[in-house]
This record gives C-alpha cells, structure tokens and sequence, in this order.
C-alpha cells in the first residue's frame, strides 16, 4: 500500500511530505500498525485485512440508492448503471466512479458527503460492477 501526503497548502505542485508503501497485512482479526518516517514527519496507521464486507447487505440497504439502468446502444445488449439518491434540498453532488471489478458499497462514505448536503451518484459503466451482472 503506497501512502502519500502532499502539503495540504501547496496541493498543485509536487511538494511531497511523505511517500512510502507498506506491505499488504496479512488476513487477520487483529490490527497490525505500520510506521512511516521522512524527514521530520512521522506517520503511524492500523491496516486490517479482513474478508469480510466492508458493510452488510441492510448497512448497504439503509442508503436507499435508487438504479437507473443507461442503454449505451440500440440493441439493448450494452448498458451502464447509475446508482443515486438525491435532495432537493442540496446544492452539490459528488459522482464515484469505482474501478473495474468494483462497486460502490460503503455507507460511510455515503453518510459523510449525504450530510454535508451532497447529492450522490456512483456510475457503473458496461461490462463492470453491477453492469457485468445483466449481461
């Protein structure tokens, strides 16, 4: 895992504070913590490496993210899925657009930008996350 703090007052250069990686823990239920040092800056975290889900299937529920199925083509066969939950109230909205074997399942990220007044959406494009799983 490669960690890298930037300063957070100089965000569009290069100017690094920090850069290290540290191995992958091995599958636990203990918390294992990694030390990185550079300079003067020392920064400590606790990794878990777990199998099971980050959120069950009723902390998933509880975001009452609504799909909308996209036709990319004319034929039906390729398709994106939108999934969302809006307010009419809000005034922003952040789009997650996870990686190719991936779905957006974390509800406490969700739960940080739905409370600060964002709109959510996270875009499955074809062929990946729950786009794979209607072809």
């Amino acid at each position: 895992i490669k960690f890298t703090v930037k300063d957070k007052n100089d965000v569009f250069s290069d100017k690094l504070i920090l850069e290290q990686e540290v191995p992958v823990p091995p599958e636990s239920d203990s918390w294992e913590e990694a030390t990185m040092t550079q300079g003067d800056v020392k920064l400590t975290v606790r990794l878990q490496r777990s199998s099971t889900p980050i959120c069950s299937r009723a902390d998933y529920d509880a975001m009452q993210l609504q799909a909308k199925t996209l036709k990319i083509d004319g034929d039906g066969g390729d398709h994106a899925v939108l999934m969302s939950r809006t307010n009419p109230k809000h005034s922003k909205c952040v789009l997650y657009y996870p990686g190719r074997g991936d779905v957006f399942a974390n509800p406490l990220v969700f739960e940080a930008f739905w409370k600060r007044g964002y709109d959510f959406y996270s875009l499955d494009p074809r062929r990946c996350g729950r786009s794979r799983r209607y072809m």
